[in-house]
């Protein structure tokens, strides 16, 4: 007789059995698939949030008796060492991460500038790229003296029309007027000059400005319309006499000549923003001989034993009586020059980190890898030579993740200077073709590409699109670092930024000069806890549930063999035979009950996890919702169900059960033939 066909003659036994121990299955790995999910979805939520505290760049300016002006982070000295001393503990604080800066030039990326987005025009956020060289005919001249300490310098406006552009970033546009200042260290060096209408000059400036295209987004942005809307010739010169008079009284000083107007609103303009139109401006840089001589600092502030006129080049504006290639050609200095502008149209900032999401913007989803992907633990361990690039300047150099890049790292001619600037943001250095680069180019892949929701911010706390983020580690030059900006963050232990609060406030430090944001992490975090403990239980009544099956299906069903295992025993059949029979008829009923129980714990698994887990899921929208509103995080967080949980758990409960079965048929076949029949 077969295993199967003893089964089949106690038909009714046999589905008791199956459905007890079939239930029983589902329930054990079910449960233990929902606790799997809990613990996963609370691992998830603890491995993509993080908790950053941000140190305010608020300053107090300080004014020494010689007029020279420091600024002194408002968090004093003793509030650093306190924060270093809880990052260094752990408790509170997970590390103090440091950005590392420096410029790089790469022939193969274009940069972009704010002049190419509409309406976002910001001259300020364009350095460096607004330097240019062109030929020019003066259209007139104006010059004023003015003291400084004991020398008398001349300013002058130039006026002139552009005849020629050498060099310009392929971003901006030229207008029909070119507005010159330029500062003369003397009037002998402004008459040297020769400034003159009609005369022609080789140009090189810095801050090229669009006048026209400023005047234009300052409209749009205070009538609310789309820069392309924007025509000035509807400008209006006639002004009603009324409003005239009424803005008089107000201000005496305010003398509006023309307005631009809506359906809605209505805008005014001085003599001073008509010149504007088709307009554009730049700024001439020439260094008096006191500068010349002035010593130069390396970027870590040491004395190189230069000076600044060993490493800048001194070519601003130069008479042309002959085409400007045969000038160049004749003159070294105006070939560096010339050089320096075209290297600095490709150069963007580098900063190294050894966590993207410590950083403000990456933090608060500001900016947002949108293909490919981050950094690895193990890139930023090991000092990978990858690195992400913006969107922006991606599509503008055709750059794809997978790509390669040849950085060659630099220090500009400001670098001593950058750790006094409080206000300073990620932008590259002015590059100096005396100074060059500080070693060779190091190739780098683009393993992921980022977006910025806001990509001109005029903060401190963000960088522009020209700039590429690297594994902190790959960058072995000496680099810039502070405790401002974007360029510094205490990443703190989930869950414990009101503590760190109340840690500053019993020390007596003011709260309010870092920023906390947990991205959301506070409104999910004790919900997820909370379910996760409840699975808990839940898989520990399984586990006593799925036990007491277990000896009920022992008293039921195993111990009922004893005849058949008697009646095989005094056949003759032996104790080996007949125990390998009693397993198999008691093990079969478990494996075919498990089966059965693991698929439907698998069938209905993703719904009772979605289901079970809906409050939380609901605090996680709403979490997420109310970051968006406040403009802070959005980091995406999702249910995590985990199905492969479930196999293991049913495996785990059917190889206990049949271990019992056997150990219980082994048990049976060691007592006398005529005692089980007896009993059986």
């Amino acid at each position: 007789m077969t295993p199967i066909r003893q089964l089949l003659r106690q038909p009714v036994r046999l589905i008791a059995v199956l459905l007890l121990l079939g239930m029983s299955a589902a329930f054990f790995s079910l449960s233990a698939g929902v606790f799997a999910s809990a613990q996963a979805t609370l691992n998830e939520i603890e491995r993509n949030y993080t908790t950053i505290a941000v140190p305010t760049s608020e300053s107090t300016m300080i004014e020494s008796d010689d007029n020279y002006v420091t600024h002194e982070n408002a968090i004093s000295s003793e509030m650093w060492r306190y924060m270093d001393f809880l990052a260094e503990n752990k408790t509170l604080i997970r590390g103090a991460y440091s950005q590392k800066f420096i410029s790089a030039y790469c022939p193969s990326v274009r940069t972009v500038i704010s002049a190419e987005e509409d309406g976002i025009y910001t001259h300020s956020s364009d350095k460096p790229y607004n330097r240019a060289v062109f030929v020019i005919r003066v259209e007139s001249v104006m010059a004023n003296e003015f003291p400084f300490y004991d020398r008398i310098l001349i300013s002058a406006k130039i006026t002139a029309t552009i005849e020629e552009i050498i060099q310009l970033h392929p971003g901006y546009q030229t207008r029909g007027t070119l507005k010159i200042s330029h500062i003369f260290n003397s009037r002998n060096e402004f008459d040297a000059l020769g400034l003159a209408p009609g005369q022609r000059y080789l140009l090189n400036g810095t801050d090229y400005a669009d006048e026209d295209l400023s005047l234009r987004t300052d409209i749009a942005s205070h009538l609310r319309l789309p820069l392309s809307e924007v025509d000035l010739a509807d400008l209006s010169y006639d002004i009603p006499t009324a409003i005239l008079d009424s803005l008089n009284v107000h201000d005496p000083d305010y003398h509006p000549v023309a307005s631009y107007e809506t359906e809605d609103v209505s805008m005014l303009f001085e003599s001073g923003d008509i010149a504007k139109i088709d307009a554009c401006g730049i700024s001439l840089v020439q260094l008096d001989n006191v500068k010349l001589s002035t010593p130069f600092l390396a970027a870590d502030g040491t004395d190189t034993g230069l000076t600044t006129g060993d490493v800048c080049t001194n070519a601003s504006l130069t008479p042309l009586d002959t085409d400007w290639e045969t000038f160049v050609a004749s003159n070294p200095e105006w070939q560096l020059a010339l050089q320096e502008v075209d290297t600095q149209y490709h150069t963007f900032s580098v900063i190294g980190t050894d966590l993207l999401e410590s950083l403000y913007t990456f933090h608060q989803k500001e900016s947002f890898v949108t293909d490919g992907r981050s950094f690895t633990d193990d890139e930023y361990r090991s000092g990978a030579k990858v690195c992400l690039i913006s969107e922006s300047t991606a599509q503008a150099s055709s750059l794809h993740v997978g790509d390669e890049i040849d950085m060659s790292f630099y220090w500009g001619i400001d670098s001593s200077s950058l750790p006094f600037n409080v206000l300073w943001k990620p932008q590259p250095e002015p590059y100096s073709a005396k100074l060059g680069f500080t070693g060779e180019p190091r190739r780098y892949r683009v393993i992921g590409i980022y977006r910025q929701s806001n990509l001109w911010d005029t903060t401190g706390y963000s960088f522009t699109p020209n700039t590429v983020f690297v594994p902190a580690a790959s960058l072995n030059e000496y680099c810039f670092t502070a405790r401002q900006g974007a360029m510094f963050t205490y990443v703190l232990q989930n869950g414990r930024m009101q503590d760190f609060k109340d840690a500053l406030a019993a020390q007596g430090y003011p709260t309010n000069l870092v920023f906390c944001f947990d991205g959301g992490y506070s409104k999910i975090a004790d919900t997820l806890r909370g379910f996760h403990k409840s699975a808990a239980q839940l898989f520990i009544a399984a586990c006593a549930t799925s036990l007491a099956a277990l000896l009920v299906y022992q008293a039921l069903f195993v111990n009922r063999q004893r005849r058949t295992m008697g009646l095989m025993l005094s056949l003759g059949a032996g104790r080996r035979r007949a125990t390998w029979f009693g397993c198999r008829i008691a093990i079969l009923p478990i494996v075919i009950a498990t089966i059965l129980g693991a698929t439907v714990g698998l069938l209905v698994m993703n719904a009772t996890v979605q289901s079970l887990l809906s409050s939380v899921s609901e605090v996680m929208d709403t979490a997420m919702s109310t970051a968006s509103a406040l403009g802070h995080a959005t980091t995406e967080a999702a249910i995590s169900t985990t199905p492969a949980a479930v196999p293991p758990a049913a495996l785990a409960q059917c190889l206990l059960a049949s271990l019992l079965a056997a150990l219980s048929i082994a048990r049976i076949t060691r007592k006398p033939p005529l005692e089980l029949i007896r009993k059986g």
